[in-house]
């Protein structure tokens, strides 16, 4: 896809399940009064990702191809990335991304 490759798609969808679902079980006025149960569920989403990002690197698949006329190796790895940002990458943005946005909402 344009947007992710690989299993990036993970993404949005932790940070969607960890961080926007419980405020809506939760009471609304626990959320709105006290800020440290979306920060834990950003950091939780957070950690997820990184691990999940670094496990997905421990099992890539590789394909080495051999081109006939240089003889140079070609190798063709999976990558998992959102909006070109490795899986990993995005495990550590998250935190951050959360206090950017709380600073406006």
């Amino acid at each position: 896809m344009l947007i992710w490759k690989g299993k990036g798609f993970i993404v949005p969808l932790i940070t969607i399940l960890l961080c926007f679902l419980p405020e809506s079980f939760i009471n609304v006025i626990f959320f709105e009064e006290s800020r440290w149960p979306k920060m834990l569920s950003f950091l939780l989403a957070g950690l997820l990702c990184f691990l999940i990002g670094k496990r997905l690197d421990q099992n890539k698949m590789s394909s080495i191809f051999i081109d006939e006329k240089t003889k140079e190796e070609i190798i063709l790895e999976t990558k998992h990335t959102f909006f070109f940002i490795d899986i990993k990458l995005w495990g550590m943005c998250i935190l951050p991304l959360y206090g950017i946005l709380s600073l406006f909402l």
